[in-house]
Order: structure tokens, then sequence, then C-alpha cells
């Protein structure tokens, strides 16, 4: 399969995601690219998944912690631009009055928990860009790998090495699971997709 360049990631969406697909955006924040997905891409169903909580609350922690031991402390630390848990309440609510059903379904909480309880082999694609450490983007990964069906594609954001635990999560998983690299953009934070390897003919 030939590694396709494209100069931003809503062109290498919109080839790899054709029209009345089925998708994922994982990490959605303020919805600014899940806007022009729906735009451009014209999904017929897409998932909005993200947490909207910022790491600082309390709450959150509490939440990490129970699901996932190993990034419960980064998470207590972790601040950010935006740490008032109203304003991610707002933000969340907006959403829901931004991208009503039935096209889209917004889902909030920890972004791999969410994909887990997407059906198997439901999603034509998913694009990932919530937390980027390496723990967490493998988890990604994975419940990613499980959602979107043989034949269909993984995308993320940041493929880069200021992001060093998203590149570690990504050529793992690349190499655990014998992914086909699709493509890569050229941005300054690039884009990468991998396609998850389609059933062999019976």
């Amino acid at each position: 399969m030939n590694v396709l360049t494209f100069p931003n990631r809503l062109a290498m969406l919109k080839h790899f995601a054709p029209a009345d697909s089925i998708g994922a955006e994982i990490g959605v924040f303020r919805g600014d690219f899940a806007a022009l997905i729906l735009a451009h891409v014209k999904p017929r169903k897409l998932y909005l998944l993200d947490m909207w909580q910022t790491w600082a609350d309390p709450d959150y922690a509490q939440k990490v912690a129970a699901s996932n031991n190993d990034l419960a402390s980064s998470a207590a630390r972790a601040g950010g631009p935006d740490t008032d848990p109203a304003e991610w309440l707002a933000i969340f609510q907006h959403l829901q009055t931004r991208f009503p059903p039935p096209t889209t379904e917004l889902h909030r909480g920890i972004s791999w928990q969410l994909v887990a309880q997407l059906p198997c082999n439901s999603l034509d694609w998913v694009y990932i860009d919530a937390d980027h450490r390496y723990c967490a983007c493998t988890r990604d990964l994975e419940a990613s790998w499980l959602a979107v069906q043989p034949g269909g594609y993984i995308m993320g954001h940041d493929f880069c090495h200021r992001f060093p635990g998203v590149m570690q999560a990504v050529l793992e998983f690349a190499q655990i699971h014998a992914v086909q690299w699709a493509g890569f953009t050229t941005e300054e934070y690039p884009s990468y997709a991998l396609r998850r390897p389609p059933e062999p003919p019976t």
C-alpha cells in the first residue's frame, strides 16, 4: 500500500473517510475540527468523545485513578489554560446545541472507555486527538482497534517529536498489530493514518 502525503489533516480525512461513513473524533475540545468534518467529510454518523473536564478537577482525577492508576498522579497534578470545571461544562452544553442528533452523538468521559462502549467493527474510521501521554494514547489506539472495522482507518494528530508519547504509542501499536501505514500530513504538527488490514477473502 502506498503511503500518501496530504497538506493538512482535513484533506487526509476527506480522502480516507468517504461521505456517508461512520466515524469518531476522540478529543473534541471546542468542536472546531468536528465542524469541519461535518461540513466537508459529511459522515452519516459522527461520535464526538471527550472528557470535557480539566485534569485539575478532583472528580476527574478520581475517575482516572479508578480505571488507570499509572495516569492518576499526573492527572491530579495537571492543569492548563482551562482549569475551571464550570467552563468545561459550558463548552459541553454549547456543543450539545451546536451538534444535535441524529448525525452526531456526544459522549463525555474517559476517552478509551467511551470508545470501548461502541460496538466492535462499527466504525469506518477514528481520529484521535485526546490525551497525548503514552499510556493514554496507547489505550485510545487499542480501543479503536476493536471499534474500527477491518479495512477501516485509525488516524490521529501530533505525530511528531514534540509529543514523544504519541509517537511511541503509534509506532508500537503499528508494529504489534501489523497495520498498514496509509498517510501523513506535512503540517507543523502532523497527522498520521493507519489502515486496519481487511479480512482475508474466504
